[in-house]
C-alpha cells in the first residue's frame, strides 16, 4: 500500500510539472547560442547535459504578447538568469550596475541590454513555439507583414502583467539569436557620443537611439547591420529634413511600401518626443574624418 501510494505522489508530481509547462532539458541537448565574456574571452560552457557543478537547465514556458505578430503567443525555451547563472556563475549578478548583455542575430540585429534589466524582468530564452512546428511568427510591425523564421533563438519577455515591458514595444526581443556576451556598459560607445556641447534633448536621443534605433542601424560602422549607416560618410541630417526623417520613424510605410523598417514602438506614450530627440541626436554628432 506505501508502495502504491508513493507511486501516486510521483505522478501527481510529474503531472503538475507537465500542467506548469516545467521540465528537464534532455540530455545532450545544447542552447544554440554561443556565451562569451568579452573581457576574458572565455567561453562560457551552456550545454546542458547533467553535471554536478552544472546541472541540467530546466525547459520552461512563457506566454507573452508578441511585438510583431501583435498576439499572445506561448514559448518554450530556458530562463536567461538561468542560463546566466550556469554560463558564468553567480557572479554575474554582481556586475549589475555595470555591465551589459551584448547580443548578435544571424541577419545582422544587434544590440546590448542592461544586466539591470535582465534582473528586474523575467525572459525566456525561447528555442519553440508551441503549436508551430516551423519556430516562426509574422512580422506585423512592417509593411507588407513578413513571416520570419526564428531560430535558433528568441528572447521573450513577461509583458502580460509587466506594463512597463509592454510599452516599450520590440526593444531587446532578438530572433535569430546566436551569440551573447558580458561587456562594461558604454562600450563603443565613443562613436555614438554626441558633441560635449550638445543639448540635453540630444543626450535624451542619444538614449534613445541606442534604444529603439542601434539595433538595426550604425554610427560610425557601430552597430547593427540590418539598415543603412546613418553618419559616414554623410550624416542622414544632410540629406533629409528634420521633419521627414521625424515621420519617417514614427511611420516608415506612409512613405515606401515594401518597407522593412518597423515604426517606433506604437504603445509608448512618449514616441513623439522621442522621435524628435532621436533627430536632435542625430543632427548633434561630430563630424566624421574624412566624411560630410
Amino acid at each position: 500500500m506505501e508502495f502504491v501510494r508513493a507511486c501516486r505522489a510521483v505522478l501527481a508530481i510529474m503531472a503538475l510539472c507537465l500542467a506548469l509547462g516545467v521540465r528537464s532539458s534532455r540530455a545532450g541537448e545544447a542552447l544554440p547560442v554561443r556565451f562569451l565574456d568579452a573581457e576574458s574571452s572565455q567561453t562560457g560552457s551552456i550545454h546542458t547535459e547533467s553535471a554536478p557543478a552544472k546541472p541540467a537547465l530546466t525547459l520552461r514556458r512563457l506566454r507573452v504578447w508578441d511585438p510583431y505578430e501583435q498576439a499572445e503567443i506561448e514559448f518554450e525555451g530556458y530562463r536567461l538568469v538561468d542560463v546566466l547563472d550556469r554560463t558564468y556563475g553567480a557572479s554575474w549578478r554582481t556586475l549589475e550596475s555595470t555591465h551589459q548583455l551584448r547580443m548578435k542575430c544571424r541577419d545582422g540585429y544587434r544590440l546590448s541590454v542592461p544586466l539591470a534589466r535582465v534582473l528586474k524582468h523575467e525572459s525566456l530564452i525561447a528555442i519553440r513555439r508551441l503549436e508551430d512546428p516551423k519556430f516562426s511568427l509574422v512580422k506585423k510591425d512592417i509593411t507588407p507583414h513578413k513571416q520570419v523564421e526564428l531560430a535558433p533563438a528568441y528572447l521573450v519577455w513577461e509583458n502580460i502583467r509587466d506594463r512597463a515591458i509592454r510599452a516599450e514595444g520590440d526593444y531587446c526581443w532578438p530572433f535569430q539569436w546566436t551569440e551573447a556576451s558580458l561587456e562594461a556598459l558604454g562600450t563603443g560607445d565613443s562613436l555614438l557620443l554626441p558633441k560635449k556641447d550638445a543639448s540635453a534633448r540630444a543626450f535624451r536621443g542619444y538614449s534613445h537611439f541606442k534604444a529603439h534605433c542601434l539595433k538595426c542601424h550604425s554610427i560610425g560602422g557601430e552597430g547593427g547591420k540590418v539598415g543603412p549607416e546613418l553618419h559616414s560618410p554623410k550624416n542622414v541630417t544632410r540629406y533629409w529634413r528634420p521633419g521627414m526623417i521625424e515621420a519617417w520613424i514614427l511611420n516608415p510605410a506612409e512613405f515606401r511600401i515594401p518597407n522593412g523598417m518597423p515604426p517606433l514602438a506604437p504603445t509608448h506614450p512618449n514616441r513623439a518626443r522621442i522621435a524628435r530627440d532621436i533627430v536632435e541626436y542625430l543632427s548633434s554628432l561630430p563630424a566624421v574624418k574624412g566624411g560630410l
